[in-house]
């Protein structure tokens, strides 16, 4: 069951429009947990993804 943090970030990423990111988080906060990355990296590859769906890569 989703808690209210996740709850609500999922409500602002679809008010922002960033489709990819609300898709992709919780798997990739997994794989970067599972690999040793930090936020920056975490994020980055979220934002990363993000671009790629947008510029129809």
């Amino acid at each position: 069951m989703k808690d209210a943090r996740q709850i609500l970030l999922n409500h602002h990423l679809a008010n922002l429009k960033l489709p990819t990111i609300l898709r992709e988080y919780n798997e990739r906060a997994r794989i970067c947990a599972a690999e040793g990355r930090d936020h920056v990296q975490f994020l980055a590859r979220l934002v990363e993804l993000e671009l790629i769906d947008r510029n129809g890569a």
